[in-house]
């Protein structure tokens, strides 16, 4: 009854479900809880298991595949995007990101997760409209773009992040490798959205 109701409207049916008095009984269930993390049936237990073991790495490459597991489940179609876009990003299940974001926060003692990634970017002046000069400062500060001993700053490539928690900088992590292309310049359209459906 509940799986169905959620399948029909999830997040209008999560946002009941937590907040009606009928469900006071059934709130403190693990099977309840499980279906309040995910508005499209993501089990997101593998990555509360890697985050909780500190396997940045792991849980990193686990954030991509259940980024995109609920994109493929949200269309459940043959025309399921093969990468998250702009476009896509915009359907991406709130209830989805926030427990992706909550499990990364909680886990890092406050240092990684999607909303610490966008303070930083909204304390540069970030906002929905591209700037290179905060794109830039959002890249030193978060450790995505890394100097040569030349001096000249470059953006990491998807393998060439910090999964040392005591190296990695405030919001390193999770990293731009769910966005595609390897390289966050390349995909700052995406994190860009992704920080409006943070709200």
């Amino acid at each position: 009854a509940l799986e169905e109701a959620i399948a029909i409207d999830p997040e209008s049916t999560q946002e009941l479900a937590r907040t009606a008095s009928a469900f006071d009984s059934f709130r403190n269930s693990e099977r309840f809880i499980l279906l309040m993390e995910s508005a499209v049936g993501v089990d997101y237990s593998r990555l509360k298991k890697l985050l909780a073991e500190k396997d940045w790495k792991k849980a990193d490459e686990e954030t991509v595949r259940v980024m995109h597991l609920a994109i493929q489940n949200l269309f459940e179609d043959d025309q399921v995007p093969v990468e998250l876009n702009r476009d896509t990003i915009a359907f991406f299940p709130s209830t989805d990101l926030l427990t992706i974001d909550k499990l990364w926060v909680e886990n890092s003692d406050g240092r990684f997760g999607f909303s610490v990634q966008k303070s930083i970017y909204r304390s540069f002046g970030g906002t929905e409209e591209f700037n290179g000069s905060i794109r830039d400062k959002f890249g030193d500060a978060t450790g995505w773009r890394a100097k040569d001993s030349n001096g000249t700053a470059s953006w990491r490539n998807s393998n060439q992040f910090e999964y040392n928690f005591s190296r990695a900088p405030k919001g390193h992590l999770p990293s731009s490798l769910w966005a595609g292309d390897g390289f966050f310049e390349n995909s700052r359209d995406r994190l860009i959205a992704l920080f409006s459906k943070l709200g």
